[in-house]
């Protein structure tokens, strides 16, 4: 019966990995590391093999394991994007765009640019509903606590900027705009000054909350990176274009107002400043 016993334990070795099993320290173990005054203690060179292995474990058991990255869908494939609150429409109670808001494309298409806009809405989830409604769309809504919420795969044609749609992929950043809203926010959004825009003053105006605008960064790093956008913006010499620009052969990110002179958003978006910061941080 011991042999068999001795048999049976040996083919279960084989085939099952199991955990070192756990040791105590002795008396004499102390941490590696050093003292306050710089003096090395504890190091491998005093330690039993009994302490050493003790050692050898906690070290395993304090690795942080590696952090999985949230994903967009482009294309049918998940794409990583370094942010924290990501939503995709395909989870329960998600913002989806219905497949009537849309145009579906089986093959990657060429996207050659990023569309900005504001949503002029109180959150991501009024923005849904309006685009709906309308029967607009958009590939992502970046909410006010900066949760971005993808609505459909951003391989699908979204109606939300007329002449670039077929080339392009659109992001609604909630912001109701108008100061007569300023109050319903909590906390308050920052302000924007009055700026030129389609050469006329377009007056103060409620801005991005900061993590909105770091929630566009990472979307946009992502996408440019899958769809080999170019991570430029209409400018000349460093200083933000604003109003209409040719966007027939262009490549890159810009607002909606580059688009057509009948639309101001996103007016508050210093896009110069987003790109370089992406750039410095590649």
């Amino acid at each position: 019966m011991k042999i068999l016993f001795s048999i049976l334990e040996a083919l279960v070795s084989l085939f099952v990995k199991r955990r070192p099993k756990a040791i105590a320290p002795s008396s004499e173990y102390k941490k590696l590391g050093t003292t306050t005054e710089g003096e090395e203690w504890g190091t491998t060179a005093n330690l039993s093999d009994e302490d050493l292995e003790y050692a050898r474990q906690q070290f395993e058991i304090d690795q942080e394991d590696p952090v999985e990255k949230n994903k967009i869908i482009c294309n049918g494939e998940e794409v990583d994007i370094d942010w924290d609150s990501v939503s995709i429409w395909t989870e329960p109670n998600a913002l989806v765009c219905k497949s009537n808001q849309y145009r579906k494309r089986v093959s990657q298409r060429a996207v050659s640019k990023v569309v900005v806009h504001w949503d002029g809405c109180l959150s991501s989830k009024q923005c849904a509903s309006v685009l709906k409604e309308r029967g607009l769309s958009a590939h992502f809504c970046i909410d006010n606590d900066g949760t971005i919420h993808q609505l459909m795969d951003a391989n699908h044609i979204a109606w939300h900027a007329k002449g670039v749609n077929s080339t392009s992929i659109g992001i609604e950043i909630s912001n109701a705009v108008y100061m007569k809203y300023a109050k319903k926010y909590k906390p308050l959004r920052p302000l924007a000054a009055a700026s030129e825009l389609h050469g006329k003053e377009f007056p103060e105006h409620l801005d991005f909350y900061d993590v909105q605008v770091q929630a566009l960064k990472a979307l946009l790093k992502s996408l440019c990176e899958f769809y080999n956008v170019p991570l430029e913006c209409p400018n000349q010499d460093g200083t933000l274009i604003r109003g209409v620009i040719p966007t027939t052969r262009y490549k890159g990110v810009l607002c909606h107002y580059h688009v057509t002179d009948n639309k101001s958003d996103p007016a508050c978006l210093d896009l110069v400043k987003v790109i370089e910061e992406i750039k410095d941080e590649l």
